[in-house]
């Protein structure tokens, strides 16, 4: 990329700052499925491909919305650890509800 700057970098960096490590090759993500795919496989998961579509079309692919819908997600029970310790989307899942911070965010825009 000529030696520029990532889009993406300014943003890893401060999740990096506020949540610990964070390995993404951004010299690689060229679209926004391509984030959220490398972001989901940064853990061991079955999380299908209509899943991260649906995580695409709900967040934008905006890395922000993305990361905390992925958090709420988990804190409500749509994402579960199976018994061989990877992510799976349990059965009750929920795509109407978006966090209360992310709900902020698009209000303040």
């Amino acid at each position: 990329r000529d030696g520029r700057r990532h889009p993406l970098e300014g943003t890893v960096n401060e999740l990096k700052r506020t949540y610990g490590e964070i390995i993404l090759d951004l010299s690689q993500v060229e679209e926004d499925q391509d984030f959220i795919d490398l972001l989901i496989d940064t853990e061991p998961n079955q999380l299908s491909g209509e899943f991260r579509k649906a995580l695409k079309a709900h967040t934008g692919g905006h890395p922000l919305f993305t990361i905390e819908l992925l958090r709420a997600m988990q804190e409500r029970g749509d994402l579960l650890i199976n018994e061989s310790g990877e992510w799976i989307e349990s059965l009750e899942l929920n795509w109407d509800q978006l966090p209360a911070r992310v709900e902020a965010v698009i209000e303040e825009r």
